[in-house]
Formats: C-alpha cells, sequence, structure tokens
C-alpha cells in the first residue's frame, strides 16, 4: 500500500511540473494516448519534448508511440526515447 501511495504522489508531482511547462499539448497527448491512439499522441509528445520537457514519462510514452508504429524504420526511432526516459529518471 505505502508503495502504490509514493508511486502516485511521484507520478502526480512528476506530471504536474510536466503539463505546467506545455498543458495543451500533454493533456491532448495523454488523452490519444490512452485510447492508444498513438499517431495522433507522437506529434504532441515531440512538441512538449521540444520546448524542454524532461519528464521520464513523457519520453517513455513517446518511445511508445513509435514502438507501436507499423513501420520498422519508425520503431527503431523508440530507442533515444527510451534511453532518454532511463537517463531523465535515475537523475
Amino acid at each position: 500500500m505505502k508503495q502504490n501511495l509514493t508511486f502516485f504522489f511521484f507520478f502526480f508531482f512528476a506530471a504536474s511540473s510536466t503539463w505546467a511547462q506545455n498543458p495543451k499539448a500533454l493533456t491532448d497527448a495523454q488523452r490519444y494516448f490512452s485510447i492508444k491512439n498513438y499517431e495522433q499522441a507522437l506529434p504532441l509528445y515531440l512538441e512538449a519534448i521540444n520546448s524542454g520537457v524532461k519528464d521520464p514519462i513523457v519520453f517513455h510514452q513517446a518511445g511508445i508511440c513509435y514502438q507501436k508504429s507499423d513501420d520498422v524504420n519508425q520503431q527503431v526511432k523508440a530507442i533515444p526515447f527510451f534511453e532518454n526516459a532511463l537517463k531523465e529518471s535515475c537523475i
């Protein structure tokens, strides 16, 4: 139970600091991502990342959007996003 509560607070604070930087793009990206519309979510995640968002969750979800593509060349683009998610989560 304590782990769940800790995770919730971590996620809440990470998400709130990220959304404060680009709330519209991230809110829309999360909405598309939640309904598995990765093609629509990806450009919004990229917009947030290009505007300076460093949240590991955003990098991870952008990587998933690339990974879910039918094109192998697009799938390969997920790797640096997963690497950045790991790097940012360790800081």
